[in-house]
This record gives C-alpha cells, sequence and structure tokens, in this order.
C-alpha cells in the first residue's frame, strides 16, 4: 500500500537525499511541517516568522519498505540528542521530528525512541507530534543536492544497508551476465557452476532472500547448490511453484506466495517468488532456478528478463 509520512532531521536538503535513496521510497518532497501561517517561504521560517519544521515528505510503497525501517534510519542518521540544530545549521526550524496521523504511527515512533533511550543512554529530543500540515518548500530547494552534488549536507550516507537501497535491477542484471562470462568454465562439474551461480546471485541481490536449482529425476524436483534457509528436498512435477513452472516449461512469478494455490511453504520468510525452467546444451528441461524474496511483489519484469538471461548462458555449460 502506498503510505506517506512527514519527518524532520535538520536541513532539509540532506534528509530527502537520504531517504530517496532507499528502496521503497518513490518521492520525497521537501517542504516545511506543522507552520502557524499558511504557505510560508523560506526566507520567514529562516526568520523565525513561523513555527515551521524543515522538513520531507515520503511517500512510500509499505509492501517493500517498512515505516519501521524509515524511522530507525531517521534515529540513526541524525544527532539525536540535538535541540533545534543538526550539523552546523542552528535554529528551532532545525529540530527534529516525527509528524503521524495516525495512532499506529505515533506508538511505532514511541516505542523505537525508547528503544533508542535505552540502548545508548541518552535522551532523544526528537518530537512526536500530529502533523497540523505541510507546504511545499520552493521549486529550487527540491532534489537540492540531486542538483547541486557539491551543496552542504550533514547526513552520513554510510548506514544505508544494501538490502534497503535502491538499485538499477538491469544494471545489476547486466553485470551478473558479465561476470558469469568470465567465471564458467566448461570443464566444470555442473554442480559447480550451479553453486557459483548462486553464490553471484545472492551476493548481488539483497532483495533476495533464498535462490538456488531444483534437478528433475524421476518424477520429482531435488534440491540442487542453494543460498538460504534449510529448503524443500523434494517437489513433485507439478507441486507448488517450482513444479508448475516446470510442467509448463515457462517462468512464473508469484507476486504473493500465500495466494498461490498449493503454494509449498519450505520457508516462512518468503513472500513472494520467481521461477524460471533450466536446460542444458541438448535443450533438455533438467530442473528449475527458483528465487524467492522476503518482500511482496518483490519480482518484475525486469527479474523475468535478467534470470532468463542468466539460465540461457548457462546452457552451453551443462550436458
Amino acid at each position: 500500500m502506498i503510505k506517506k509520512i512527514v519527518l524532520a532531521g535538520g536541513c532539509f536538503w540532506g534528509i530527502e537525499a537520504f531517504f530517496t535513496q532507499l528502496d521503497g521510497v518513490i518521492n520525497v518532497m521537501t517542504g516545511y511541517a506543522n507552520s502557524n501561517i499558511q504557505h510560508p517561504s523560506y526566507q520567514e521560517v529562516k526568520s523565525h516568522v513561523t513555527t515551521a519544521a524543515e522538513a520531507v515528505e515520503i511517500t512510500y510503497d509499505d509492501q517493500i519498505i517498512s515505516l519501521e525501517v524509515i524511522f530507525t534510519y531517521l534515529l540513526k542518521i541524525i544527532d539525536v540528542t540535538a535541540v533545534d540544530h543538526q550539523g552546523g545549521d542552528y535554529g528551532h526550524q532545525y529540530r527534529s521530528g516525527i509528524y503521524y496521523t495516525s495512532r499506529a504511527e505515533r506508538d511505532l515512533a514511541l516505542t523505537l525512541i525508547e528503544e533508542v533511550q535505552n540502548t545508548r543512554h541518552v535522551q532523544v529530543m526528537v518530537e512526536v507530534l500530529p502533523l497540523e500540515n505541510f507546504f511545499l518548500a520552493e521549486d529550487y530547494h527540491q532534489h537540492y543536492l540531486a542538483k547541486n552534488p557539491d551543496g552542504y549536507c550533514h547526513i552520513n550516507f554510510q548506514p544505508i544497508e544494501p538490502r534497503h537501497k535502491k538499485m538499477d535491477k538491469q544494471a545489476v542484471y547486466e553485470e551478473v551476465l558479465l561476470l558469469l562470462k568470465g567465471l564458467l568454465d566448461k570443464s566444470w562439474h555442473p554442480v559447480t557452476i550451479l553453486a557459483n551461480v548462486t553464490a553471484l546471485l545472492e551476493e548481488k541481490f539483497p532483495y533476495y532472500s533464498w535462490v538456488g536449482f531444483y534437478l528433475a529425476a524421476d518424477d520429482y524436483l531435488y534440491l540442487g547448490p542453494f543460498q538460504g534457509q534449510v529448503a524443500c528436498e523434494k517437489i513433485l512435477f507439478g507441486q507448488g511453484v517450482c513444479g508448475m513452472s516446470f510442467q509448463k516449461r515457462e517462468t512464473i512469478i508469484v507476486e504473493d506466495v500465500h495466494r498461490f494455490s498449493g503454494h509449498i511453504a519450505c520457508d516462512s520468510e518468503s513472500q513472494s517468488e520467481i521461477v524460471v525452467p533450466l536446460y542444458n546444451q541438448n535443450d533438455y528441461l533438467m530442473g528449475v532456478l527458483d528465487v524467492d524474496s522476503y518482500r511482496l511483489g518483490a519480482f518484475d519484469s525486469r527479474d523475468k528478463q535478467g534470470l532468463e538471461r542468466v539460465v540461457d548462458l548457462l546452457k552451453d555449460y551443462l550436458d
């Protein structure tokens, strides 16, 4: 579901640039929150004519990124003990805050703040208040650091974990294919090849929670090389997403595995899945490549195209 939240943490240039980089964040706009006058200007805010805080409005997909992750990053990248300042900026407009529109948002913010206080043994000075209003800042403030890379920024971008960082899927699949072309060797045993492929895919795609191969024998798909939690040892042809993909000889994307009739729940953390048929150099269907994610709707046409190109490249190395 698409949702919005308004946060403040000092100069809104850096806050906007940071949250824009998180996967699942659709848009971030800079503006002024909880102002006592309508549509305040930057000069009015800077001159303390208003009660507004420099803030950002984050539009996000909660199927990809949770509000807990967003709040956690805010509390990680700012000085939570600072009052009316962050970095080199001082003034009431530079206070830190979480501005909620529901009780659930408020309760979550207060819980996480309490955890920070107990863990770090500090007094957190981030205000948690109802959102009274939010007015967009002037155009030149929107995506300021993208337009001015050398502009002032008080935010450290290092804390972004790879699994939360936005990625160009197509570019990463191109990188994977390039690496595979230099890595594969026809003298290798097929198991060795498949093992290295799973390791490479798991390393490059943080939204994968499980990746591996199931190989056909008799009437079953048997677990082959994989990365992730312990999985189902064998799957009957036609059963589950893997068995259905094998039987139909086509790639299957499942946005929500819990809504897929006959889903085999090997991993309770799996939310979405993509399965791609695997052929050898003789065009014999030998199994499937199975990828799961802890996110709902994690896979799309770019994953389909990228993984189909991966298994197509493997054909020449599998007998």
